[in-house]
């Protein structure tokens, strides 16, 4: 893991499975990926039965709550391998669990 470097961009990397999240945060330095910060955290419960685009909104929002300094800080790219996610966010028009 390296410190982030300030006015560079973060890219938040995001994944699920079928009982966890996780979430890479990333800097670019020295033309190298580098890791600045990793989370993860099994689903609970009900989480589990929820599609993978929900997962992913989930993963979404426990990296901002847990890593909002770095977020706050930086200007962040999330990156995920699928597509889903990019739809819901794209909706014009979002549906109250997903405008928190």
């Amino acid at each position: 893991m390296t410190a982030p470097l300030p006015n560079k961009e973060l890219l938040v990397f995001l994944t699920a499975s079928a009982e966890a999240i996780g979430v890479l945060i990333a800097q670019e330095q020295d033309e190298v990926e580098k890791p600045v910060y990793y989370l993860s955290r099994l689903l609970k419960g009900p989480e589990q039965n929820h599609s993978m685009a929900d997962k992913l909104c989930t993963a979404l929002m426990y990296a901002v709550q847990k890593l909002r300094h770095y977020m706050l800080t930086h200007k962040d790219k999330v990156t995920t391998n699928l597509d889903p996610i990019k739809l819901i966010l794209q909706k014009p028009i979002l549906t109250a669990k997903y405008a928190k």
